[in-house]
């Protein structure tokens, strides 16, 4: 199943739920004023579709198999700029599944999102990764803390008046592959 929800600043909007992503698309295509994108990226073709805001009228009735979802331009907090939309896998926990499965979701870790079935070994190396950093500094007299949880660039490890180290992806890559935790430090204060 999938969702298509639109975001414009702090707002979100769900507009329905689809039983294949197919559908979802071709409710999309129906709207005049919603834009597809789509771009390369290696081997991977993603779409992105937007909505230009002054281009919405007053009221506009998008029908797909009957079902009506109104946009107006009065649904927005600006007259201009654009409205994103997603296409978003989500998983019916009302449907029974043989074996244990994990929902379609990605699993939010701080400002960043991490497949289900990748997320626990990613949060304890993550967590591993930033206990060794404490303790590599602890050791030399010097306290490690973190800050910017919930913020757009993520967490981050702060160390005698700068900013050491963002807690994302890339990070935990590199400490996985660094041989020492000397190294990791000096790789990653390049």
């Amino acid at each position: 199943m999938y969702t298509i929800e639109m975001y414009q600043d702090e707002r979100t909007f769900t507009i329905g739920v689809f039983a294949e992503e197919a559908h979802a698309k071709a409710f999309l295509a129906t709207v005049p004023f919603i834009k597809k994108e789509s771009y390369q990226v290696e081997d991977t073709t993603f779409e992105d579709y937007t909505l230009a805001i002054e281009q919405v009228p007053t009221y506009y009735e998008a029908v797909y198999n009957n079902h009506v979802y109104v946009f107006t331009r009065f649904m927005f907090t600006n007259a201009e700029g654009e409205a994103s939309l997603f296409i978003n896998p989500i998983t019916n926990f009302s449907e029974p599944v043989a074996t244990p499965s994990f929902a379609e979701v990605g699993v939010r870790v701080d400002a960043y999102s991490v497949a289900p079935e990748e997320a626990k070994e990613y949060i304890a190396a993550r967590e591993a990764m930033f206990e060794a950093v404490v303790a590599h500094f602890a050791s030399k007299g010097l306290q490690v803390e973190r800050f910017g949880l919930g913020s757009e660039d993520g967490e981050y490890a702060y160390c005698k008046d700068h900013l050491f180290l963002h807690l994302d992806a890339g990070a935990v890559d590199a400490w996985q592959q660094a041989s020492s935790i000397e190294q990791f430090i000096k790789d990653m204060t390049k």
